[in-house]
């Protein structure tokens, strides 16, 4: 982790979070935009040193559990988890609140 100051990390969290949020559903970007801006999330989280980690288990996902990429958002991140790859899910009920 990178020596941070609180006000840099909440700063880096909010990109992160943007990011996100502007990579969710656009599959169609042009030019790799959101290739990179989903690189630039996975670097955020690597330098807050907490990336969320939380592999996609659903059972409709296909290739073993094994080969599929974590979520690259920083840990505890509201909304989809999110892997390099661009794909999205919700987390789990347990991850939801219990729900």
């Amino acid at each position: 982790m990178l020596d941070l100051t609180p006000d840099e990390v909440r700063r880096l969290r909010a990109l992160a979070d943007l990011i996100a949020a502007g990579t969710c559903d656009r599959v169609y970007w042009l030019g790799g935009a959101r290739d990179a801006s989903i690189r630039i999330l996975k670097r955020v989280a690597d330098w807050l040193g907490d990336a969320c980690g939380h592999i996609d288990t659903t059972p409709d996902r296909p290739g073993p559990a094994l080969l599929r990429s974590p979520c690259v958002r920083p840990a505890e991140h509201g909304g989809l988890h999110l892997d390099v790859n661009g794909h999205a899910w919700k987390p789990t009920g347990e991850e939801a609140g219990g729900a």
